[in-house]
């Protein structure tokens, strides 16, 4: 997950998006901001768990009262694993309870 000012972001409101490539220094970065996408688990996900973004630009499952950036689209997944999510960065900020 990046950072509106490139870096890696470590909470979900400061998340821009999904880095899409692996830009070198001075190239340009590729992010998506919505639609299907990978991450990488901080903690064990359920399936179908909502999802907002850790400290180390991880996804881990969004609580009440917390900020919610996308719902996994697998099932249970483990620490440090690869999973498929729709992500949707552009509201990541609004409230779970709201949602």
């Amino acid at each position: 997950m990046v950072d509106i000012d490139g870096t890696l972001a470590t909470e979900t409101d400061e998340a821009f998006g999904v880095l899409q490539n692996k830009p070198e220094s001075g190239e340009h970065a590729s992010l998506a901001p919505m639609g299907k996408m990978k991450g990488i688990a901080g903690a064990a996900i359920s399936a179908k768990a909502r999802l907002k973004v850790a400290s180390g630009g991880f996804l881990i499952t969004a609580t009440s009262g917390s900020g919610c950036c996308g719902k996994n689209m697998n099932v249970s997944v483990g620490s440090g694993d690869i999973f498929t999510f729709v992500g949707n960065f552009i509201n990541a900020s609004t409230n779970f309870d709201q949602q």
